[in-house]
């Protein structure tokens, strides 16, 4: 489906979408002083061309497009689209013109089928390495939907990829916060000390290293102590929620480095894989302290978040390998709870969110000066040249980046109905 004049529907995830048209955002990049702009700490506008190219998935286009839960999207190097509509137990590809190319997966235990995907990474030749909880490991195909295999990870060992996943150029799966939260040992539970970005090797049975060991927030004071929460018939043990706690976020260059920021400042690694780092990339922006409004400002709106969507889900894994869903309304009783016992950090980071695009600038996202206030997206280079900021409301880190400034853009409308946007990105 194309189009260019149509409004965008509300926003399920922070951040408007760019304009779906050519702009500019007022800019003169000369007048960012090239690698001394960092060092005054000052925004200077950037300039941005945006043109819309196609939007797939609508309640009322074609059968293929009519998409559950999309939770990943990745170009290939040919600008084909994939994307995991894992309600539907399907990997969806799309060709440059937004058309359907071909669909890979389905539901099921036999060879190539799905039973509970919830990842999708992409190397950029096209192999696509789709994470699935209920097999326990991951499947792969080929760029035409050929199934190559499946990879199973030793139940024993309990480490999981986590959120987004990036396929390395010599071959493996990125994925950072992997692994157990906490294991019961001889002497009580024991928590991890740092939070890995981690590297599954696709073997016979999948490998998995460390490349990074981040900072953990939340046993940097020494363990957490268990807290027994309730709700809807569920009762579970374990340390109290956290807030403000800066995430782990991780970006893949072209030539295979890991950009990495775990901190409540302006700081970006960039590493190798065997955790060398080669370059610091910053701006000089001091964190501010947590404000009794700002924790009353947070629970509010997780409260909200959770009641105004599906809320998050919780999945079990018995002893014997099955897997199994808790029904939405025990699962929202039971964070309800957890919200309202959750603790704070002290500081609130700057950097909300972080990505490298095909051509290695990298975009960061930072928070607002409110909580659940939008802030400005800044463009960077690996070496550190600050290329120019967009103004909060302007724009947010696109879901995947492609060749050619392809960006997509994972949205919802007004009746919840997932839909991709692909978009052609240029900065001038």
């Amino acid at each position: 489906m194309h189009g260019t004049q149509r409004l965008l529907a509300q926003r399920s995830r922070p951040g408007p979408a760019f304009p779906l048209f050519l702009v500019s955002l007022s800019l003169i990049l000369a007048a960012c002083g090239g690698k001394g702009a960092p060092s005054a700490g000052e925004d200077v506008a950037l300039e941005l061309e945006v043109q819309e190219l196609y939007t797939v998935g609508s309640i009322t286009g074609e059968e293929w497009e009519t998409f559950a839960r999309i939770t990943a999207v990745a170009f290939d190097e040919e600008g084909s689209l994939y994307l995991l509509d894992a309600d539907n137990f399907r990997v969806v590809k799309v060709a440059e013109d937004g058309s359907l190319v071909t669909e890979m997966g389905g539901q099921g235990d036999g060879p190539g089928e799905f039973g509970m995907p919830v990842a999708m990474s992409l190397t950029r030749e096209g192999e696509v390495r789709v994470f699935d909880f209920g097999y326990g490991g991951f499947i792969r195909f080929d760029s035409d939907g050929g199934y190559l295999g499946s990879v199973p990870i030793d139940p024993e060992a309990m480490i999981f990829p986590n959120g987004a996943l990036l396929s390395h150029p010599d071959g493996g799966v990125l994925s950072a916060g992997g692994g157990r939260s906490m294991r019961m040992g001889p002497d009580g539970p024991e928590f991890p000390k740092t939070r890995p970005v981690q590297l599954f090797i696709l073997a016979d049975e999948i490998e998995v290293g460390s490349v990074y060991e981040g900072w953990n927030p939340a046993t940097a004071d020494g363990d957490p102590s268990m807290r027994t929460s309730g709700g809807g018939g569920i009762q579970i043990q374990a340390p109290p929620q956290r807030a403000f706690d800066p995430e782990l976020l991780f970006g893949l260059t072209s030539d295979g480095r890991v950009a990495v920021a775990d901190s409540t400042t302006y700081r970006i690694k960039i590493m190798n894989l065997e955790g060398t780092v080669e370059q610091v990339v910053q701006r000089p922006f001091t964190p501010r302290p947590v404000t009794e409004t700002d924790r009353d400002a947070e629970k509010e709106r997780q409260l909200e978040e959770m009641t105004s969507s599906e809320g998050p889900r919780m999945m079990m894994r018995t002893d014997d390998g099955a897997t199994m869903s808790i029904s939405r309304d025990q699962v929202q009783a039971l964070f309800e709870s957890r919200i309202e016992g959750m603790v704070f950090a002290s500081e609130m980071p700057l950097i909300s969110g972080m990505a490298v695009d095909w051509n290695d600038h990298i975009w960061v996202k930072r928070h607002g000066s409110a909580v659940g206030e939008e802030g400005p997206l800044d463009v960077l280079t690996l070496e550190g040249e600050y290329l120019g900021t967009l103004a909060a409301g302007e724009g947010r880190i696109p879901d995947a980046f492609g060749p050619d400034g392809l960006a997509a853009f994972i949205e919802t409308d007004e009746l919840d109905v997932p839909r991709v946007e692909v978009r052609r990105l240029a900065i001038r």
